[in-house]
């Protein structure tokens, strides 16, 4: 971390902040590697969580104030239905925490971090949910709004959500030390042909 910091002491503050999210990329892929091997001691995983979370703080210093906060048209009830979503089961947030939070997803809603198909933008649910002020990621594509995995459009389920990079990063470090579980639970109506091996 020392070494980041003495870096990014001797370039402009926009090198900087790309810089700082390179070196908070690495160090994530560095706890992801020792965990998967095995070679992670608990202090050395401690030891990167603080790096990140420190650097992740210097990012939300530099991002306070230069977020505009974006306020999408709710969509109508006739628009919910045309992309598959229930106008009566929207959105909602479970538990919402300084850094983070926690969303519920409901069908036909879609996480747009990346390859947008045609549900209803949960960046757009959020960024009406949240002030820039608030929760800036959320209204940052380049960020992926904050959001650190999916879930297809046609599910529902737990979204997380980091509201500042201190939230985004630590969500992500959790994610590739194996500290956090996802379980996944499929409902079928009807009998299935045991020979079908794909359903799609």
């Amino acid at each position: 971390v020392e070494i980041a910091e003495a870096l990014l002491k001797n370039i402009s503050r926009e090198e900087a902040f790309g810089k700082l999210e390179e070196v908070l990329t690495n160090l994530k892929a560095m706890a992801w590697a020792l965990n998967f091997g095995g070679s992670a001691s608990e202090e050395l995983d401690q030891a990167l969580l603080d790096a990140i979370l420190r650097l992740a703080q210097q990012q939300d210093v530099e991002l306070k104030g230069k977020v505009t906060r974006l306020t999408p048209c709710i969509p109508s009830r006739e628009e919910c239905l045309e992309r598959g979503a229930d106008p009566d089961d929207p959105p909602s947030i479970l538990i919402d925490l300084p850094e983070l939070c926690v969303v519920h997803k409901p069908p036909g809603w879609e996480v747009d971090s990346a390859d947008v198909g045609s549900g209803l933008l949960l960046s757009e649910f959020l960024q009406r949910h949240f002030g820039a002020a608030e929760a800036p990621l959320v209204h940052c594509a380049e960020h992926q709004f904050g959001m650190v995995h999916r879930l297809d459009r046609v599910s529902s389920g737990l979204l997380l959500v980091g509201k500042t990079f201190q939230g985004f990063h630590f969500l992500g470090w959790q994610l590739n030390t194996g500290r956090l579980e996802r379980e996944y639970i499929v409902l079928a109506h009807g009998w299935v042909d045991p020979a079908l091996q794909i359903i799609d």
